[in-house]
Order: C-alpha cells, then structure tokens, then sequence
C-alpha cells in the first residue's frame, strides 16, 4: 500500500471518529438541552399517569426524567450527573410499581451505563485529537488506532450494559400492564458510535500499516538501470577475476 494513502485512509477514519462522537453528545445532552434531535433522545419510556409525581408518560434521558409527548420528550426535571432508572426514588412512590424496582439492579446498572458513555466519549475525543496527527505520521495513526480501539470496547460496554436494564425494566413495566417501550434514537444512536468507532480503528491502522512505495528498476531511467544492474555487477566480477588470475600467475 503506498504511503499517499495514509492521509486519505487517516481523514475518512476522522469523519467516522467525528460522527461516532456527535451522536454520543447528543445521547449525553438529551434532558438537558431540548432541541432536535436532541428531545427524541431516550432510553426508555412509560405511562406512568397516577404513579407518585410522575407525569402521564415519563421517559428517561441522560440527564433527566422527562415528560413524554408525541415522541418528544419536554418539561425534564432538574437535570443532575448519572440520574438512576429507579422508578421508586424517582417518583417518590412503589404504589403502582412492578415489585422488582424495589431491587437495586436498575439503580447499579443504570449508574454503570453512564459512567461507560462517558468514558467512552473521553477516548473517542482524545482519538479524534490524535488523529489529526495521524494524516501525517504512521506513529500517531497506530495511536489514534489504539485510542479508537479503547473507545469501542467501552462503547460496546456501555451499549450492552444499557441494552440490558431498558429491555429488562420495558418487560418489568408490560408484566405490571404498564405500556413502555424503548427509545429507538438512543439506540440507534449508541450502536452506530460502536459501528464508527469500529471502521474509524480499521482505517487508522490501515494508514499507519502504509508505506512509502520502494523505487524499483522499472521506476528508474534506462542509464540508471544499465548502471546498477547485470552489466554493472558483471563488470565488476570481471575485475575481480581478472585481479584473481594475476595474484595466481605471480605466485605460480
């Protein structure tokens, strides 16, 4: 692979990398800025009308609970760091409430999932920093690689780890007639990340595995060849026998 590849395989990993990370923000934004695409994002949402303070339908973002309404989610309660999914604290109330939200299990693997979004972002960001470096050196396009690779594997951490507590609390909530389901854009968004992430590690090694192209006798003009090839070297084997023979006469 020649070396002028390496800034075109480098820039499209940058496109991937940069697109991997906005819609990681606009995951880690939802119920605390509202605007589109932003207030479509969501993990998971009920009709929880009647429930404690719950609004009719509340959804669960990043930041907030919120009010659910034509897909779109408004009027979002203060947004604060890592809010749990646990219906019990977040509306005050277990009357009405599937028994199993009483376990801690929603609360640790909610906390979890944003902590791994988080990090994830952090090294989808130091990559697309070291990235730039990348369309110039083969050594900074192996470490951007390797960054985007440590952003993957947490992104798909966090991606799993989410996956499990909105799927599990949607049958928890159906199994106690409570319609919920899931929030395509957050999960769309979280999984085309990891897809991102994944070409973008790809195409950076590609990059730092690209050469530069050796110059070879067909790269090289006619006289250069002549000069360095079978005529040159049997020239000089000639020399070194004809000096071969006189050393053998003189002492015969």
């Amino acid at each position: 692979m020649a070396g002028g590849a390496r800034p075109f395989l480098s820039l499209l990993a940058l496109i991937l990398l940069a697109g991997g990370c906005l819609l990681s923000f606009f995951i880690v934004l939802s119920g605390g800025v509202n605007g589109s695409p932003i207030n479509k994002v969501y993990f998971l949402e009920a009709a929880t009308g009647g429930i404690g303070n719950s609004p009719p339908t509340a959804a669960w973002t990043w930041n907030a609970v919120c009010t659910y309404t034509g897909g779109l989610t408004s009027a979002c309660r203060k947004a604060q760091a890592a809010p749990p999914f646990d219906p019990t604290r977040n509306f005050g109330t277990t009357t009405g409430l599937p028994a199993s939200f009483a376990s801690g299990f929603y609360y640790a693997m909610s906390k979890a999932s944003w902590a791994l979004y988080l990090v994830a972002l952090f090294f989808g960001v130091m990559a697309l920093l070291t990235g730039i470096l990348a369309l110039c050196s083969r050594l900074f396009a192996f470490l951007a690689s390797f960054t985007t690779f440590l952003a993957m594997i947490i992104q798909a951490a966090a991606a799993a780890v989410m996956t499990a507590w909105t799927v599990q609390a949607r049958n928890a909530f159906r199994a106690g007639g409570i319609n919920a389901n899931l929030g395509r854009y957050a999960y769309g968004f979280t999984w085309a990340t990891f897809v991102c992430f994944f070409l973008a590690m790809i195409l950076f090694c590609c990059g730092g595995a690209a050469k530069k192209k050796d110059h070879t006798d067909d790269d090289m003009p006619r006289e250069e060849r002549e000069k360095t090839g079978f005529f040159a070297r049997n020239k000089t084997t000639n020399q070194d026998n004809v000096g071969g023979v006189g050393v053998k006469d003189d002492y015969s």
